[in-house]
Protein backbone atom coordinates (compact mmCIF):
# COMPACT_ATOMS: atom_id res chain seq x y z
CA UNK A 1 0.00 0.00 0.00
CA UNK A 2 1.19 3.56 -1.07
CA UNK A 3 0.69 5.34 2.31
CA UNK A 4 3.21 8.46 0.97
CA UNK A 5 -0.50 10.19 0.14
CA UNK A 6 -2.08 9.77 3.83
CA UNK A 7 -1.05 12.78 5.86
CA UNK A 8 -2.37 15.17 2.65
CA UNK A 9 -5.49 13.11 2.39
CA UNK A 10 -6.19 12.95 6.27
CA UNK A 11 -5.70 16.97 6.28
CA UNK A 12 -7.32 17.68 3.12
CA UNK A 13 -10.41 15.72 4.70
CA UNK A 14 -10.04 17.71 7.65
CA UNK A 15 -10.00 20.97 6.07
CA UNK A 16 -12.93 20.16 4.30
CA UNK A 17 -14.92 19.10 7.20
CA UNK A 18 -13.41 22.48 9.01
CA UNK A 19 -15.05 24.53 6.28
CA UNK A 20 -18.15 23.08 6.61
CA UNK A 21 -18.62 23.57 9.49
CA UNK A 22 -17.23 27.25 9.64
CA UNK A 23 -19.89 28.31 7.17
CA UNK A 24 -22.54 26.62 8.65
CA UNK A 25 -21.89 28.74 11.80
CA UNK A 26 -21.01 32.18 10.13
CA UNK A 27 -17.67 33.00 11.81
CA UNK A 28 -15.12 35.64 10.46
CA UNK A 29 -13.49 35.25 8.04
CA UNK A 30 -10.05 36.26 10.90
CA UNK A 31 -11.50 33.05 12.81
CA UNK A 32 -12.37 31.19 10.17
CA UNK A 33 -8.59 31.27 8.65
CA UNK A 34 -6.89 30.71 11.84
CA UNK A 35 -9.03 27.70 12.48
CA UNK A 36 -8.66 26.05 9.23
CA UNK A 37 -4.39 26.86 9.50
CA UNK A 38 -4.76 25.22 12.92
CA UNK A 39 -6.76 21.95 11.51
CA UNK A 40 -4.50 21.97 8.44
CA UNK A 41 -1.52 21.72 10.78
CA UNK A 42 -2.83 18.93 13.22
CA UNK A 43 -4.16 17.09 11.35
CA UNK A 44 -1.24 17.07 8.48
CA UNK A 45 1.14 15.83 11.84
CA UNK A 46 -1.34 13.33 12.97
CA UNK A 47 -1.69 12.09 9.25
CA UNK A 48 2.02 11.73 9.58
CA UNK A 49 1.82 9.66 12.75
CA UNK A 50 -0.64 7.33 10.89
CA UNK A 51 2.01 7.21 7.94
CA UNK A 52 5.16 5.73 10.10
CA UNK A 53 2.77 2.99 12.29
CA UNK A 54 1.59 2.15 9.05
CA UNK A 55 4.48 1.72 7.44
CA UNK A 56 6.13 0.01 10.36
CA UNK A 57 3.08 -2.23 10.94
CA UNK A 58 3.16 -3.07 7.34
CA UNK A 59 7.16 -3.61 7.15
CA UNK A 60 6.92 -6.15 10.53
CA UNK A 61 4.34 -8.18 8.71
CA UNK A 62 6.11 -8.46 5.08
CA UNK A 63 9.36 -9.14 7.12
CA UNK A 64 7.05 -12.18 9.00
CA UNK A 65 5.87 -13.83 5.59
CA UNK A 66 9.24 -13.67 4.60
CA UNK A 67 10.56 -15.49 7.48
CA UNK A 68 8.12 -17.96 6.85
CA UNK A 69 8.38 -18.59 3.49
CA UNK A 70 12.50 -19.17 4.11
CA UNK A 71 11.76 -21.50 7.05
CA UNK A 72 9.36 -23.59 4.74
CA UNK A 73 11.65 -24.33 2.11
CA UNK A 74 14.37 -25.01 4.41
CA UNK A 75 12.11 -27.27 6.34
CA UNK A 76 10.98 -28.63 2.76
CA UNK A 77 7.26 -28.56 3.75
CA UNK A 78 4.88 -27.25 2.27
CA UNK A 79 3.05 -24.03 3.52
CA UNK A 80 -0.47 -23.06 1.79
CA UNK A 81 -0.20 -25.65 -1.15
CA UNK A 82 -2.61 -28.65 -1.13
CA UNK A 83 -1.96 -31.70 -2.59
CA UNK A 84 -4.18 -31.10 -5.50
CA UNK A 85 -3.54 -34.93 -7.16
CA UNK A 86 -6.68 -36.22 -5.59
CA UNK A 87 -8.79 -33.50 -6.20
CA UNK A 88 -11.15 -33.98 -8.72
CA UNK A 89 -10.74 -37.23 -9.38
CA UNK A 90 -13.52 -40.35 -8.97
CA UNK A 91 -10.81 -43.35 -8.23
CA UNK A 92 -9.98 -43.89 -11.77
CA UNK A 93 -13.37 -44.73 -13.04
CA UNK A 94 -13.52 -42.46 -15.81
CA UNK A 95 -14.56 -44.72 -18.26
CA UNK A 96 -17.62 -45.93 -16.24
Amino acid sequence: MKSKFLPPLVMLLAGFVCSILSLQQRVDLMTFTTRLLSVLVIFYVIGGAMKLVLDKALNVMADKDTNENESEKADGTPGDHTDDTSAGSDDGNSDE
